[in-house]
């Protein structure tokens, strides 16, 4: 009768006499490693994560290589600016087309931020070469930063833009038209939406 098992519980055989269920702390610990991988896999195959992008069309942020590689095709002034101070300082893309000229403080070397989240008044360090390429910017084109209520990315005269500022929209699609040129919209991960 040693050898009569009936039920099963775990992958452990229990004796015909023995109704009781097995408790998970009286497993051994090979057949509780197979008991938690099952259960790993029945958890990924029944609840499996949503695969959709979430948060735009972006999965990964650049490199060193493919940012030096972005900046090289970015031919647009404007954005090349915007993009700067976004990856410099972090910025979200309204965060950075609302920069006005009263928010730089290039003595300090500080500039001054709505944050969009927090909704908070932040204040970040302008890194030399931010400094340098805002302070020249800011000296070449001051008579139409102050026309623009001053906003320091001001939008194209020859465009048709209504606000006073370039708009979040034009940047996304300067970024992606950038990420053509540059032969990153694969390794980057853009969307096709």
């Amino acid at each position: 009768m040693e050898n009569d098992y009936r039920y099963s519980v775990f992958g452990v055989r229990l004796k015909e006499d023995e109704h009781q269920p097995i408790s998970i702390e009286d497993l051994p610990q090979d057949k509780l490693k197979e008991l938690i991988k099952r259960l790993s896999q029945i958890r990924k195959k029944k609840y499996e994560r949503c695969k959709e992008r979430r948060y735009g069309n972006l999965n990964k942020g650049f490199t060193e290589g493919e940012l030096q590689q972005f900046f090289k095709c970015c031919k647009n002034l404007r954005a090349y600016l915007a993009f700067k101070i976004m990856a410099m300082l972090g910025l979200r893309i309204t965060e950075c087309v609302s920069i006005k000229i009263l928010d730089l403080d290039f003595q300090k070397n500080k500039i001054r931020i709505d944050t969009e989240k927090a909704g908070t008044i932040d204040y970040l360090y302008l890194h030399n070469e931010v400094r340098k390429l805002l302070f020249e910017w800011c000296e070449k084109f001051q008579e139409e930063i102050l026309a623009h209520d001053g906003f320091v990315l001001f939008p194209d005269p020859k465009g048709s833009s209504v606000n006073n500022h370039i708009s979040a929209n034009w940047l996304r699609k300067e970024f992606r038209n950038v990420c053509l040129l540059s032969n990153l919209n694969e390794s980057y991960g853009m969307a096709n939406n």
